[in-house]
C-alpha cells in the first residue's frame, strides 16, 4: 500500500523537474554589443522566440518575446516600467530621429542588397537606397521639394546568417530608427540632401550564445509609466554618446 502511494508521488516530482528543465533550457541565440548614434552604446540578444535590448550606462532594457510578442520597456535605476502590445506599437526613438532627418522616419527607406562584406569579423550583406530612389531625392532637391536633411542614399549591413523573427526584427527597427530588415541588422548610415554623411547604428561585436528564458524575464514591482521617455530622469535625446560614431562630412 505505501509503495503505491509513492509512485504517483514520484511521478509527480519527475513531472515537475521535466516542466523546470524545459523552462531552464538553454536556446541558441547571439549576443551583439552595437551603439547608437542617440541612445549610446547597448548589449543585444536575439533568439527565435525573444529578443532584448539592455543599455549599458543608463540601465534601461528592451524585452519581447513570444508567443505574445507584447514589447515591455524597463528601467532598472528608476524602478518604471511601460509596455507596448506589439512589436508595431512599440515606439522606441524611430520618431525622434525625425528630427534630425527632416521629419520623415527611416523605416520604409528602400533598400536592395548589392555585395557581401565582413564588419568586424562578422559575415554581412550590405544593402544599398537604389539609384531610382537617389535620382529622385536628387530631382527634389533640385526643385527645392527636399529638406536638405532628407535622406539622399542609404547603406545597411545585415549578418549574413542570423535571420529573425519578424516580430523580433522589427522591435530592433524600433528601437534603432533603421529600415526593416529580417535579418540582423548591423550598421546603417546615411547621406542627406545637403552632403553630411550620419552613421546612425554600429555594431562592434556579435557572437553565438545560449540563452534561457530567465534572459528576458520582466521585473515585478516596477512603476508602471505611459509613455518610453518617462522611464528615465534624463531626456531620451542628448548630444553624441562616449563612443562617438556620427560621421559628418561635408562637400566641398
Amino acid at each position: 500500500m505505501q509503495l503505491s502511494k509513492r509512485i504517483p508521488f514520484a511521478l509527480s516530482l519527475l513531472i515537475c523537474f521535466t516542466l523546470n528543465a524545459a523552462k531552464a533550457q538553454a536556446d541558441d541565440g547571439y549576443y551583439s554589443y552595437q551603439t547608437s548614434s542617440t541612445m549610446g552604446d547597448q548589449d543585444t540578444y536575439v533568439t527565435n522566440s525573444a529578443v532584448k535590448i539592455a543599455d549599458r550606462s543608463h540601465g534601461t532594457v528592451v524585452v519581447a518575446s513570444a508567443p505574445q510578442w507584447k514589447v515591455f520597456a524597463f528601467n532598472n535605476r528608476t524602478k518604471r516600467i511601460c509596455s507596448f502590445t506589439s512589436p508595431r506599437t512599440f515606439t522606441g526613438i524611430g520618431n525622434k530621429l525625425a528630427t534630425v532627418t527632416g521629419g520623415v522616419t527611416l523605416y520604409n527607406i528602400p533598400l536592395k542588397p548589392t555585395s557581401k562584406t565582413v564588419l568586424h569579423g562578422i559575415n554581412a550583406v550590405e544593402l544599398q537606397t537604389p539609384k531610382s530612389f537617389v535620382d529622385k531625392q536628387i530631382k527634389d532637391k533640385e526643385h527645392e521639394s527636399a529638406d536638405p536633411r532628407f535622406v539622399q542614399s542609404a547603406q545597411m549591413l545585415v549578418a549574413e546568417k542570423v535571420t529573425l523573427p519578424v516580430e523580433a526584427a522589427t522591435v530592433l527597427s524600433r528601437f534603432y530608427g533603421v529600415p526593416l530588415q529580417r535579418s540582423m541588422p548591423l550598421q546603417f548610415k546615411y547621406i542627406s540632401c545637403r552632403g553630411d554623411l550620419n552613421t546612425i547604428l554600429l555594431t562592434s561585436e556579435m557572437k553565438p550564445v545560449k540563452l534561457t528564458a530567465a534572459d528576458f524575464e520582466i521585473p515585478k514591482g516596477y512603476k508602471t509609466v505611459t509613455d518610453f521617455t518617462k522611464l528615465e530622469d534624463r531626456p531620451i535625446i542628448k548630444g553624441p554618446p562616449s563612443r562617438k560614431i556620427i560621421e559628418t562630412i561635408k562637400k566641398i
